[in-house]
C-alpha cells in the first residue's frame, strides 16, 4: 500500500488500535484482558455453540446450580466463542480493540464533519480516551461503544437534515439488545433528544418519539422478551451493587483518569450551556443527561465522551478561530490552525490503511506478542494450573475475579461459588461473600454452611490467615502471592447446604461486573 494513501484519519485509527493492542501485549494498563470475565463470556458462547441454545439457568456455580440466569449478551458471547476457536485470545482481543478504536475514531470524524478543526478534535480525543480508558476491556460493552458512536452520529445528522437512514436504528437496536445491555443507552438518548426537540418546538420531536417507540419495540426481540427489562431495572437500581461494584461507582477524581474526566466534565457542561443559550436544547439536554450519568457511574464516562466530544471540539475550534483572527497570521495559533485545516479533506475518506493494519496484526509472525492467557500478575495462573487436579470438582472459595478466570481455565470440571455475575447471585450471597473474604463475624459458620473443601486466595487476604489457623485446613501450595488451602473432603461436606453465595475481592466486592 502506497504511503501517500495513508491519511491523518487512518493515523488516528491506527494510533488508537496500536495503543490498545500494545498495552495488552505488554500486560500494562489499559490491558484488554485486565478482567477475566472475558473468559466467562467465551465459555458461555461455547455452550451456546455446542448446545445450539441460549442458557436460561446457571451452568457455572455450585452455589446456585440450575437457578434462572439471564445470559442477555448471548449473541456477543457466541461471537467471542467463534473468534476464540478460530485464533484464541488473539482474535477476541483484536476484535475488542477494533470496536473501541472505531468508536473513538467515529467521534473524531463526527467532530470534523460538524466543523471542528481536526487538531482540536484530536486534542479532545486525547482527553476522552484518558477519561474512558478504565473501561477498555475485551467484553461485549465494546460493541455498545461502537453502536453508540454510530447511532449518535446518525441522530445528530438527522436533526439537521432528516432522512430515512435514521430508521436503521430500529434493526440496530434489535441486534444490540442481544449483544449487550447497553442498548438502553440509545433508548434513553432518543427520549432525551425528543424532549429537547420539543423544547425547541421542532416538528421532529414527534419523529424522535416515534423512533424511540420503534426502537423500544425492537428491543423486545430477545430470548427473554419483556422479562429482560424487569431484570435490568432490578439490577441497575440495586443500591448494594452500586455500593460494591467498582465500575458502578462514581469516578475517582484524584486519579489520573479522574483528572481527565474533570476536564471533560467541565468542557461538556460549558458546551451544553452554550448550546442551550443558542436554543439548541436537544443537544444541550443530551450532554447534560450523560454528564449526570457519568457522575453517578464511571462506566458511563465513555458514552458521555462519545456524545459530548464532537460538540466540545466544535466549541473549542470556535474559540481557537476567534483567537487566530486576533493575532498575527505567523503566530503559532494561526500556523497550527492552518495545518489542521489542511487535513480536513482527509477525514472524508480513508479506511483502507486501517483494514491493512488489522490484517498485519493477524499475521502468524506476531503470535509471540499476543497473550496466550490472562495476566499472571493479576490471576493465579501458575498455581491453578499446577494443582488443577486437586481443585477439580471441589467446593472452592476464591475471589470473584479469580472465579471468572477459573471458569475460563477449567469449565466444566470446575464450578465456582461466586463470580462476576452480581445480577445472578443477588444481595444475600454477595453479603456472605464479603463477610467471608474480609473474615468478618460469622465467617466460620459460613465456611461450614457452604462446605468449602479448598480455597484459592491472595496471601494477604484476611481470610487466608484465618483459614490457616482453622482446624482441618492447611496450606498446600504458594506461588506469586497466591495460596492454595485444602481441607479433607471427609470433613468438608458434613454441613454443606445450598442456597447462598459470596461477592468480590479482598476489598469491597466485585471490582467488575461480567455482564458486559
Amino acid at each position: 500500500m502506497a504511503l501517500a494513501k495513508v491519511t491523518l484519519s487512518d493515523v488516528v485509527f491506527a494510533a488508537l488500535l496500536l495503543w490498545l493492542v500494545g498495552y495488552t501485549w505488554a500486560g500494562g494498563s489499559p490491558s484488554l484482558l485486565h478482567d477475566a470475565s472475558t473468559g466467562m463470556h467465551i465459555r458461555t458462547g461455547e455452550f451456546i455453540l455446542d448446545h445450539r441454545t441460549v442458557p436460561r439457568t446457571d451452568i457455572f456455580s455450585f452455589s446456585r446450580p440450575g437457578q434462572p440466569w439471564f445470559a442477555w449478551e448471548w449473541l456477543a458471547d457466541a461471537g467471542m466463542a467463534v473468534l476464540y476457536r478460530l485464533a484464541g485470545l488473539k482474535a477476541v482481543v483484536l476484535a475488542a480493540a477494533v470496536c473501541i478504536a472505531l468508536a473513538f475514531w467515529i467521534s473524531v470524524r463526527h467532530a470534523v464533519r460538524l466543523g471542528a478543526n481536526p487538531l482540536a478534535a484530536i486534542a479532545v480525543l486525547h482527553v476522552g480516551v484518558g477519561a474512558s480508558s478504565h473501561h477498555f476491556l475485551a467484553r461485549p460493552h465494546a460493541l455498545t461503544l461502537l453502536f453508540m458512536a454510530a447511532g449518535w452520529w446518525a441522530l445528530d445528522r438527522d436533526s439537521g437534515r432528516p432522512t430515512r437512514v435514521i430508521w436503521l436504528l430500529v434493526p440496530l437496536t434489535a441486534l444490540w439488545v442481544n449483544l449487550h445491555g447497553g442498548f438502553v443507552a440509545i433508548l434513553i438518548s432518543l427520549v432525551v433528544f425528543a424532549a429537547g426537540s420539543a423544547l425547541e418546538r421542532r416538528r421532529q420531536a414527534r419523529r424522535y418519539v416515534a423512533l424511540a417507540a420503534a426502537c423500544g419495540a425492537a428491543s423486545v426481540l430477545n430470548p427473554y422478551g419483556l422479562r429482560l427489562f424487569s431484570h435490568l431495572n432490578e439490577y441497575l437500581r440495586a443500591d448494594w451493587i452500586r455500593q460494591w461494584v467498582e465500575e458502578f461507582q462514581p469516578p475517582r477524581l484524584g486519579s489520573p483518569a479522574g483528572a481527565y474526566f474533570e476536564l471533560l466534565l467541565f468542557a461538556g457542561l460549558g458546551t451544553a450551556a452554550l448550546l442551550a443559550a443558542r436554543g439548541r436544547h436537544a443537544h444541550a439536554l443530551l450532554i447534560a443527561a450523560w454528564a449526570h450519568a457519568s457522575l453517578l457511574s464511571m462506566r458511563h464516562i465513555p458514552i458521555f465522551f462519545l456524545i459530548a466530544g464532537p460538540m466540545i471540539a466544535v466549541e473549542l475550534s470556535a474559540i481557537w478561530r476567534h483567537t487566530v483572527n486576533q493575532v498575527s497570521q505567523t503566530a503559532a495559533p494561526a500556523l497550527l490552525w492552518r495545518i489542521g485545516e489542511r487535513f480536513r479533506p482527509q477525514f472524508g475518506r480513508g479506511g483502507a490503511a486501517g483494514v491493512g493494519l488489522v490484517a498485519v496484526l493477524l499475521l502468524p509472525g506476531l503470535d509471540a506478542f499476543w497473550p496466550k492467557d490472562f495476566p499472571a500478575r493479576r490471576y493465579p495462573v501458575e498455581l491453578a494450573r499446577r494443582h488443577a487436579a486437586r481443585l477439580a470438582g471441589t467446593r472452592l472459595f476464591t475471589l470473584d475475579t479469580w472465579a471468572d478466570f477459573l471458569v475460563y481455565e477449567f469449565y466444566p470440571r470446575q464450578k465456582v461459588f461466586f463470580d462476576g455475575r452480581t445480577d445472578f447471585y443477588g444481595q444475600a450471597i454477595a453479603e456472605d461473600y464479603v463477610r467471608l473474604v474480609r473474615g468478618e463475624s460469622g465467617w466460620q459458620e459460613l465456611v461450614r454452611r457452604y462446605g468449602f473443601e479448598t480455597a484459592l486466595l491472595p496471601a494477604d487476604c484476611p481470610l487466608t490467615g484465618l483459614l490457616m489457623h482453622l482446624e482441618g485446613w492447611k496450606p498446600e501450595a504458594k506461588a506469586a502471592g497466591a495460596v492454595l488451602l485444602v481441607r479433607p473432603r471427609a470433613d468438608s461436606r458434613a454441613s454443606s447446604a445450598p442456597g447462598k453465595s459470596p461477592s468480590s475481592g479482598c476489598g469491597p466486592l466485585p471490582a467488575h461486573s461480567s455482564s458486559g
